[in-house]
């Protein structure tokens, strides 16, 4: 674990964006990780040592096909089955982290509230509200997890709009970003810039 930096929600967001696409996720499935770990940030969890242990455990899940569930993947899909849920679910999550920042971004935006239980915590989940408890390993990478509807109870509200995240989870993000950037070149050079003057 490196030491703290602070960044914005926004940089997080869209770091962790161009880091999924940069790793192998579909846009659509990186605009995801981006927005959870936003969530994640904007409650002082570990935001960026969540998507840096993604991407160095699941090596290869954006591009290829795979004998096992990718957890961003499986955080999405329950997720988007939020408003139909009715009844509690048990699963096993890898990254349970990523279920709680998924179901609390479908509790923001459909105003209802959701309860997770696992070995390392117990959340419950409203809109833009927070409660955890638990004193397990919040990265603890294997969790039998239930996932249900709950009553909404009063919690944390979102933190400012930066906080500090984990100097070498962030290193590692920035890397893998830079594999969307195009080289430098000739061509690339050609059109940059303006020949005109902005002076008035």
């Amino acid at each position: 674990m490196g030491v703290p930096i602070i960044r914005t929600l926004a940089e997080i967001d869209a770091t962790v964006r161009k880091a999924m696409r940069g790793h192998g996720y579909a846009w659509g499935l990186a605009e995801e990780a981006g927005k959870a770990a936003r969530w994640l940030a904007s409650y002082g969890l570990p935001a960026g040592q969540v998507m840096a242990e993604l991407a160095s455990s699941n090596d290869g899940f954006g591009s290829e096909p795979q004998t096992r569930t990718c957890p961003l993947t499986q955080a999405t899909a329950l997720a988007d089955r939020a408003l139909a849920l009715a009844e509690p679910i048990t699963m096993t999550a890898e990254q349970p982290l990523l279920i709680l920042a998924q179901m609390g971004r479908a509790a923001d935006a459909l105003d209802r509230a959701f309860a997770l239980k696992c070995e390392a915590f117990q959340a419950n989940i409203a809109r833009n509200s927070l409660t955890i408890t638990g004193q397990g390993d919040l990265l603890a990478p294997t969790s039998h997890l239930i996932c249900r509807p709950a009553i909404p109870i009063p919690g944390s509200p979102a933190s400012p709009a930066a906080c500090a995240v984990d100097a070498c989870s962030w290193e590692t993000l920035c890397m893998l970003a830079e594999r969307i950037l195009v080289p430098a070149s000739d061509l690339s050079r050609a059109g940059a810039g303006t020949a005109l003057s902005d002076n008035d």
